[in-house]
């Protein structure tokens, strides 16, 4: 998805959840090459805000469900990964669903 405009992809799943009368959203992104391009954090961070404007926080579920690596500390994402969306707006998110299946 990170080709796509993360404030117009994000406001229409939020729209849909909405209109749907959904508790909320999981976001499982998967775009390894966009983190390791340094592109990935941001991508998420504006998509988190963007979900929450729309989702206020206790009314509604945000949760992610990243790949256990983009945690890690190594230089292998130049944008810090979900280190850096977690310091960012991880008190936006209610909680993590860590995969630590579909790793090499």
């Amino acid at each position: 998805p990170t080709s796509r405009d993360p404030t117009q992809t994000c406001a229409a799943l939020a729209k849909f959840v909405l209109a749907n009368k959904l508790d909320g959203v999981d976001l499982d992104y998967e775009d390894s090459g966009a983190f390791e391009q340094g592109r990935g954090a941001q991508w998420l961070t504006t998509c988190t805000r963007v979900i929450r404007q729309y989702l206020p926080q206790g009314k509604y579920i945000l949760t992610h469900a990243p790949q256990g690596p983009y945690f890690t500390t190594s230089g292998m994402y130049p944008d810090g990964a979900y280190r850096t969306i977690d310091k960012e707006v991880g008190q936006m998110i209610d909680w993590y669903n860590l995969q630590y299946y579909n790793q090499g």
